[in-house]
């Protein structure tokens, strides 16, 4: 009930904060702005241009302090080029002998944050330039950005634009399949459950965490502030806004893959991830702190949550031995492998653009998961939960397909006798003890190559192939000998049984389901038999 109640608040606190950061982003797309201000137009970059850098004190400052650079204008090869360079989390202006040719600010009208994100700075310069005083002031909007390194570069605009392209392309493919993937797999999760074929909301967690991860990355490479040259501010806030939401459903996701263990370390993390992503949402909309400024807590939250769900997966289950506590172990580690490396990398460099590993991790993590969910759900749909073996609907397809069945093919089909009243008297979990022992018995004593259902509730049939009138006697007298060693060694209450069966080379032509009808007819006369020799009545 616990755990209910937390899946519950976790599930929900996440709609709820999913709800407001969408709500949150539409407002910026429509009232957060740049102010612009391009007194050149662009034509068409390769030299590194020298030059000064002065940090003046600038109490009208958001961070105190102003950095002027300084340079004269050099001989370049074009007869039109540009000055371009790269600036985080500054506003810009640019002077060309004290007249300012190019402005980057927040709009005025803007109610939220006070940062313009990422941009490049790209400014025309023509063969009239030469020899004029560059002076380009650039003013951070944050302490911890006061020393980040500018270069500034002049060249054809189409060598910097394809230089750019060329490395962010990598960045930009992966995010765009982790997108893609994400949604298909949220979808498809969707389709399965409204089917009832699929229960559990794993998938649509790992595929929301894998596009949240995807819409992250693609936002941020140095290429998109050239496609979204105005509406940069917002690439930054969409960019951070859902680091701080992909703690949450991946929270949930791990939750739901230890379900069979205590989980509520992982709900409570998703529950932490959603308070810590309303809490940064209300700092940035009241103007508390921006996003960049508490973002460390959401680095915080995914590497806790990571290494709890590695320490839980590889800790707890190092003594299953099955291939899916293997391939979760590897998985587990796969994905934190990537996620860390992002990380450090990160926080060594002072820069996420061009960071792949997570994502390449978590694209191969996802196509896995999902390939082998599918197959799982599939394997589950055609299997017998109480005794492993197939299920009916599993028969039903193998007859449907057998319209003149192999005349090396038999049919044996076996019920049960007295497990009514077993149930009746000893109750039910005697009934399916019964059941799932006589299933072992079945397991053990049938050939592998052939097919074992679970008809029934007390009903059991077998699909043997390959096989002859030899080879029927030998499996149903190795059924006799083990029902009868099961019964030898006192177990309460014992089994019993009746058995019919059927070959397909008894008759000249038999389909699947004639043949079946034979060896339930035959079954049900031994039944019938049975009853008469002990003198129970079946009702």
């Amino acid at each position: 009930m616990k755990q209910t109640k937390f899946r519950f608040a976790a599930v929900g606190l996440y709609a709820l904060t999913a709800v407001l950061f969408t709500l949150f982003f539409f407002y910026l797309r429509f009232n957060v702005k740049i102010d612009l201000q391009e007194s050149r137009s662009l034509s068409e970059y390769d030299t590194v241009i020298e030059c000064s850098e002065t940090v003046l004190e600038d109490d009208a400052a958001p961070a105190g302090v102003r950095r002027e650079f300084q340079w004269t204008m050099d001989e370049f090869g074009e007869e039109e080029a540009v000055l371009v360079f790269y600036v985080v989390h500054h506003y810009v202006e640019v002077y060309f002998d004290d007249e300012l040719v190019y402005s980057l600010m927040p709009a005025k009208t803007n109610r939220i944050g006070k940062s313009i994100s990422s941009n490049w700075v790209v400014v025309p310069v023509y063969k009239s330039d030469i020899g004029k005083e560059v002076r380009v002031i650039a003013t951070p909007v944050y302490e911890g950005f006061l020393h980040r390194e500018i270069e500034f570069q002049i060249g054809p605009f189409y060598g910097f634009y394809r230089d750019q392209l060329r490395n962010s392309l990598p960045q930009l493919i992966l995010s765009a399949a982790c997108m893609l993937l994400g949604l298909f797999t949220m979808l498809v999760q969707l389709g399965m459950h409204i089917m009832k074929k699929m229960q559990k909301w794993d998938l649509f967690y790992l595929g929301n965490f894998t596009m949240l991860l995807g819409f992250w990355k693609i936002t941020d490479t140095r290429f998109s502030p050239l496609l979204f040259e105005n509406h940069t501010a917002i690439l930054g806030y969409y960019t951070i806004g859902a680091l701080f939401l992909i703690s949450i459903p991946l929270g949930l996701f791990f939750s739901k893959r230890l379900e069979e263990y205590k989980t509520s370390p992982m709900l409570i993390f998703s529950i932490i991830g959603s308070l810590s992503a309303l809490a940064a949402l209300f700092c940035q909309v009241t103007g508390l702190a921006d996003f960049r400024e508490i973002l460390t807590l959401s680095h915080v939250i995914i590497g806790l949550l990571a290494i709890t769900y590695v320490l839980t997966t590889v800790i707890w289950r190092r003594k299953e031995k099955s291939e899916r506590s293997k391939r979760s172990r590897n998985f587990a580690i796969l994905l934190a492998t990537g996620l860390f490396a992002d990380m450090l990398s990160f926080y060594l460099d002072g820069n996420s653009s061009g960071l792949v590993y997570s994502m390449f991790a978590v694209l191969v993590y996802t196509m896995m998961y999902f390939v082998l969910s599918i197959l799982d759900t599939n394997e589950r749909a055609y299997t017998d939960v109480n005794t492993g073996l197939f299920n009916k609907r599993r028969w039903d397809v193998l007859m449907k397909g057998s319209q003149s069945m192999d005349r090396s093919s038999g049919i044996i089909m076996m019920d049960l006798n007295l497990l009514k009243y077993i149930n009746d008297t000893m109750g039910h979990d005697v009934g399916d003890k019964l059941i799932f022992n006589f299933a072992n018995i079945l397991r053990n004593s049938i050939p592998a190559s052939n097919t074992i259902c679970r008809w029934g509730g007390d009903e059991f049939a077998v699909l043997l192939t390959n096989t002859s009138k030899k080879g029927m006697d030998q499996c149903v007298e190795n059924i006799r000998k083990a029902v009868e060693n099961y019964n030898a060694s006192g177990e309460i209450p014992p089994i019993s049984y009746a058995l019919g069966y059927a070959l397909a080379s008894e008759f000249d032509e038999i389909s699947g389901q004639k043949l079946f009808q034979k060896a339930d007819e035959r079954m049900y006369e031994d039944k019938k038999k049975w009853y008469r020799n002990h003198q129970i009545s079946r009702s």
